[in-house]
């Protein structure tokens, strides 16, 4: 992989994570799924994205034990 294509891989995430959150504005949604047509790559990061994020929303969540919680807030910052 090229430095080029590691950039725009990056810039693919950070795309594709705003996307998802709903911080791109029309148009830039527009041109990244206008460009995900031309790009099979950008597709399937697009797709699996969506997938990952359907799958956390169903994920439950469970608390820590307090006592598991006490024990970890005594571990000094430097350790942890």
């Amino acid at each position: 992989m090229t430095e080029h294509q590691k950039l725009d891989k990056e810039e693919w995430e950070a795309q594709i994570n705003a996307l998802l959150e709903g911080e791109l504005d029309p148009e830039e949604a527009e041109a990244l799924k206008w460009a995900a047509t031309a790009d099979q790559e950008l597709a399937r990061s697009i797709v699996e994205a969506y997938q990952l994020q359907r799958a956390m929303e169903g994920v439950q969540v469970e608390k820590a034990p307090a006592s598991l919680r006490r024990c970890l807030k005594q571990i000094p910052r430097q350790h942890r």
